[in-house]
């Protein structure tokens, strides 16, 4: 019983440390995410036609 409890303390601290940490939301984060506008199809409807947004940090745009 002891070895199993062992065993089951070292799992839980080897699966602790290889699950990715979770971090705060920033604002380099929220510019990173582009903005899809919406989709026109053409005429023969073939083709769909939309718009990708993105900005730049470093410019403030």
């Amino acid at each position: 019983m002891k070895n199993f409890i062992k065993t089951l303390f070292l799992a839980a601290i080897l699966i602790s440390t290889v699950l990715p940490q979770k971090k705060a939301f920033t604002i380099a984060d929220l510019y990173k995410i582009k903005n899809i506008g919406s989709p026109v199809i053409s005429p023969d409807g073939r083709q769909i036609a939309f718009t990708v947004t993105s900005y730049n940090l470093s410019q403030g745009s």
